[in-house]
């Protein structure tokens, strides 16, 4: 559970070190340590007493639910608690909540618009190379097999290779156009993986 003390003089006085890098008035994010001198001087375990941690101004932190359209959560600056009602909360401390600016709002907007479409981006991505994987598989199987030989699996690959390269960025539909124009091949071995090629284009465009 994460808590938060506001730096006093009192406390900087009795704890230097522990408040060595903070000024007077802050409140900062600190766990309680091993020593601390507050309503009791505690030298060791003092993060096991938690009997003294909010009477030594060891408050707990929360993180307040906002609207992250219109507001953001300011995690450099830490204030009172209060409820919806903007009462406060005993004992509590959270980090501030700021309005955001109309640039802001468009940022934040635009941000979440470039998620999703690198979702889908990564999507089409992934899914081209798993097709061009199937792909090789699927000719080098048939190879071992003795279904086809070897120029005739590499006539396949010559006759595809330009539709992988544009599966491997994703573009489903370049790889569409390219594979329905190439030409029927004249062995019809090779004719029927490049037609099987075609298909499972075709069916993963039909699918989205």
């Amino acid at each position: 559970m994460a808590t938060a003390i506001k730096v006093t003089q009192n406390r900087k006085d009795k704890n230097p070190e522990f408040f060595a890098n903070n000024t007077v008035g802050e409140i900062i994010r600190k766990r309680p340590p091993g020593t601390f001198y507050g309503v009791e001087a505690v030298n060791g375990y003092y993060h096991t007493r938690t009997d003294l941690h909010i009477q030594d101004g060891f408050w707990v932190l929360i993180h307040k639910d906002f609207d992250p359209f219109t507001q953001k959560e300011n995690l450099n600056r830490i204030v009172k608690a209060t409820d919806e009602q903007g009462e406060i909360i005993p004992n509590t401390y959270m980090y501030k909540i700021v309005e955001l600016n109309q640039n802001q709002i468009d940022a934040y907007l635009l941000s979440q618009e470039d998620n999703e479409d690198e979702g889908d981006v990564l999507t089409a991505e992934e899914e081209g190379l798993k097709l061009i994987r199937k792909s090789r598989k699927r000719f080098i199987r048939r190879v071992k097999k003795g279904l086809l030989n070897n120029n005739q699996e590499e006539k396949i690959r010559e006759a595809i290779f330009d539709a992988f390269v544009r599966l491997s960025f994703g573009s489903w539909d370049l790889a569409k156009n390219f594979a329905d124009q190439i030409p029927t091949h004249n062995n019809a071995l090779v004719e029927e993986q490049i037609e099987w090629f075609r298909v499972q284009i075709n069916n993963y465009i039909d699918n989205q």
